[in-house]
């Protein structure tokens, strides 16, 4: 049986990141993405290496996913007028534990915890700050929200 709901991620902040550009402060911003979704923070100007953003964001899950992989990615970058932004580093989260727990229980939640920042290297980075909560909001009877988007693009066809 697949359990879908509403999976809530709460961007508290970040500590101790590694300026990218030494001519100014970092302009940071995260992008986060979720089993093929994507959402991106408000760009903190002069926000430099401690940030903090205090927003949250919404995405639509399952539980158990397709390829049962459950991360949760947070890409933290430092905007730049006259030049492509740079990666500042990256943070994964497996949420799986906890959207089996919301499966069975009906919700869960991890309250804010700081989760390593790392480059590609794995060398770090800094700390982000991220709270996690998953609400069950189908029943076992209804189709979930893969299958009904699945079946929206096949009657475009």
């Amino acid at each position: 049986m697949v359990v879908s709901g509403l999976l809530q991620i709460h961007l508290v902040d970040a500590r101790g990141l590694k300026a990218i550009d030494t001519t100014s402060r970092m302009d940071p911003y995260v992008i986060l993405r979720y089993m093929g979704q994507e959402r991106k923070s408000r760009v903190l100007r002069e926000g430099g290496s401690n940030p903090t953003w205090n927003e949250t964001f919404t995405f639509q899950a399952e539980y158990p996913a397709p390829d049962h992989q459950h991360n949760l990615v947070l890409k933290i970058m430092d905007e730049d007028t006259f030049s492509a932004d740079d990666f500042a580093g990256a943070a994964t989260i497996n949420v799986g534990d906890l959207l089996q727990l919301g499966a069975e229980k009906g919700s869960a939640e991890l309250p804010p915890h700081r989760y390593r920042v790392v480059l590609a290297d794995r060398s770090y980075q800094g700390d982000i700050r991220v709270g996690v909560s998953f609400k069950r909001k189908l029943r076992e009877n209804q189709e979930s929200w893969r299958e009904r988007t699945e079946k929206s693009f096949s009657t475009r066809t």
